[in-house]
């Protein structure tokens, strides 16, 4: 009497499915796509500095309360460290149960670091970061240095890219 059971459920799901023929196990039709999704970027309390330049070495921010120009080295920070203010997408994939049942998880997220990013990270982080200002803070490692002229002409010298040059001397 089960195997009746078992047969025609499954011919009753048959006559219900409304796929297109030969589609219904195909991996690109979207019935069988997983819903994207992304981590929650945490946002900071305060947002006291802004991105104005960014590239993969250096974050230049403007202090939005009184308008100067700070200078932060992105890779004084573990990239990982980042990765709470990135909003990345969840591509992780489900690789089975453990030996407890627990589901398992192959985790990759695809994100790029960017200026608001590090912004972000700043801004929630500021407390716990060195300040100073000038070229000798800069030199000595400071983590978050306002930018005076010889600072400025010292970054323009260094990373020699006109779009620095322009956001500076503006």
């Amino acid at each position: 009497m089960d195997n009746i059971r078992k047969i025609i459920r499954k011919q009753l799901f048959k006559l219900f499915e409304n796929y297109p023929a030969g589609t219904e196990n195909d991996s690109n039709a979207p019935w069988n796509q997983a819903d994207t999704k992304f981590v929650d970027a945490k946002k900071p309390a305060t947002n006291t500095y802004m991105p104005i330049y960014f590239s993969n070495e250096i974050t230049i921010l403007k202090n939005t309360t009184d308008g100067s120009k700070w200078f932060f080295y992105n890779d004084s920070v573990e990239k990982q460290d980042y990765f709470h203010y990135s909003g990345a997408e969840d591509k992780s994939v489900f690789t089975g149960n453990d030996e407890d049942g627990q589901p398992t998880f192959d985790e990759e997220y695809d994100w790029e670091l960017n200026g608001q990013i590090v912004a972000d990270y700043l801004n929630d982080n500021i407390v716990q970061l060195s300040k100073g200002e000038g070229l000798e803070d800069y030199e000595s490692g400071v983590d978050l240095v306002k930018i005076n002229e010889p600072l400025a002409s010292e970054l323009i010298n260094t990373y020699s890219d006109e779009k620095l040059k322009n956001v500076l001397f503006l």
